[in-house]
């Protein structure tokens, strides 16, 4: 595993090239079809809050160790956080997009060593293209691809046997993905979101997967709220064990998610 502050800046900006044509072509397959380009356009905006707990297990170098924190111990620990869902969609075709910030600090004994603090650095971001198919009169189901591009970035003071009493390890990889998503009106204002999709596939992670299921209540013709739960999880690894390249995030990050969704 290279330190955080000697990563080599090629392999970083191919990276992030990679990363830039992904989106680029995905918006593009969105926009490449006739019969879209006839629709008008709709745009959605969610920020959300992301309720949820943090389990699995990580470790970096010869430190090693299981994840477990609730959402109150996230709350109490949390310094920063960003939740924000954006989609596009003309009828047919469209384009979806999440992000993901969050910056924790938290006191963690791992098997090695003894973390007097962790402080924590995930950013998901994910962007899909999608098709829509129109499920009897007003229910719709999206069979959707694209990439979800993760970073971790562990900073940890240590009081063990280490050398160094300072360690800083980042790890980030892209996954490809694909999954469905099932909108049914139930009533006038009420309406079931239900979503579902797998990825990695040894490109990025080993496997990554995410649910989420929830009711949204239209406030106005262009405000609504949404309640659900979510659930999403990754393993990811390289390096070898209890040498300083090793490098695990195996983790689900799972809990209730309100979202206040605005329509243009």
């Amino acid at each position: 595993m290279t330190p955080v502050n000697a990563r080599e800046p090629r392999k970083e900006n191919t990276r992030v090239r990679k990363l830039l044509g992904a989106v680029v072509g995905l918006v593009a397959i969105a926009f490449a079809s006739d019969a879209a380009a006839e629709e008008k356009w709709q745009f959605i905006m969610e920020p959300y809050v992301y309720m949820g707990s943090l389990d699995g297990n990580a470790a970096i170098g010869r430190a090693q160790g299981d994840i477990d924190a609730d959402f109150g111990d996230l709350l109490k620990n949390l310094k920063i956080a960003a939740m924000l869902n954006a989609e596009a969609t003309n009828d047919r075709w469209g384009v979806i997009s999440d992000f993901q910030y969050l910056k924790l600090g938290l006191k963690q004994d791992l098997v090695g060593e003894r973390f007097a603090e962790l402080t924590s650095k995930l950013t998901v971001f994910e962007a899909e293209a999608f098709y829509r198919w129109h499920v009897g009169e007003r229910a719709t189901l999206d069979g959707f691809a694209g990439i979800r591009y993760w970073n971790v970035r562990l900073y940890a003071d240590l009081s063990g046997p280490l050398l160094d009493p300072a360690l800083r390890r980042a790890a980030d990889w892209v996954d490809p993905l694909i999954g469905i998503r099932l909108t049914v009106p139930l009533t006038e204002r009420l309406t079931l979101r239900v979503r579902g999709d797998i990825g990695g596939f040894g490109v990025g992670s080993k496997f990554s997967w995410q649910v989420f299921a929830g009711l949204g209540y239209d406030v106005s013709r262009r405000v609504a709220v949404t309640l659900g739960y979510r659930y999403l999880d990754a393993n990811y690894s390289r390096g070898l064990v209890n040498t300083p390249d090793h490098f695990v995030y195996d983790a689900a990050m799972h809990g209730p998610q309100l979202g206040f969704r605005f329509t243009f």
